[in-house]
């Protein structure tokens, strides 16, 4: 299940999670500044960035053309 940001945020503030990181933000770029607490995390859309994660897309990739193709 997605937790919209403005929710997650609210939960995030009334103590009920104990920390939140966000990768996107609706809306990109935030049009409201976010609050200033060291339990969140924001991060510029890196969480797909991993050596791993782009491992794996090459390789979904690469099987796709092959099946393309045959």
């Amino acid at each position: 299940e997605v937790l919209g940001q403005q929710a997650a945020l609210k939960a995030l503030s009334e103590n009920h999670l104990a920390g939140l990181a966000l990768d996107v933000f609706d809306p990109e770029p935030p049009d409201t500044p976010l609050p200033d607490d060291p339990r969140l995390i924001l991060t510029p859309h890196i969480a797909g960035c991993s050596h791993e994660v782009k491992s794996t897309v090459g390789g979904r990739l690469f099987e796709r053309i092959v099946e393309f193709y045959s």
